[in-house]
């Protein structure tokens, strides 16, 4: 199940001080940090190491969903919207580490013979 779906009927019960463009662009920060964050990734991927990238990715997306579900235990509304925000974020970025990298693996690894595939 996608906690997307769970989350604008929360945010509507537990902080009914935002409305739904407000959620919206909470859960737009996803995307804005993917989109903002790939160019850069792909750039520096070399540098950074294709495994080290997706192993960065994979911890800082462990740890920004962890940190988007402790935030539903905040009862302030301003700082449950800025973790919350901050997290989508973070986990956009982290999202982009993992695709950029994985892609970047899979086709060094698959170049050989590429008709076979």
């Amino acid at each position: 199940m996608n906690v997307v779906s769970l989350f604008p009927p929360f945010v509507d019960e537990h902080h009914s001080k935002y409305g739904a463009t407000m959620v919206g662009i909470l859960l737009c920060a996803y995307q804005v940090g993917f989109v903002c964050a790939s160019p850069f990734v792909g750039q520096y991927l070399a540098s950074i190491g294709r495994k080290r990238a997706v192993t960065i990715g994979l911890m800082c997306m462990c740890f920004s969903s962890f940190s988007y579900g402790i935030a539903g235990f905040i009862s302030n509304d301003g700082l449950f919207y800025t973790i919350s925000y901050i997290s989508r974020l973070t986990q956009g970025i982290a999202d982009s580490l993992i695709c950029v990298g994985l892609f970047a693996i899979t086709s060094i690894e698959y170049t050989v013979e590429p008709e076979k595939f």
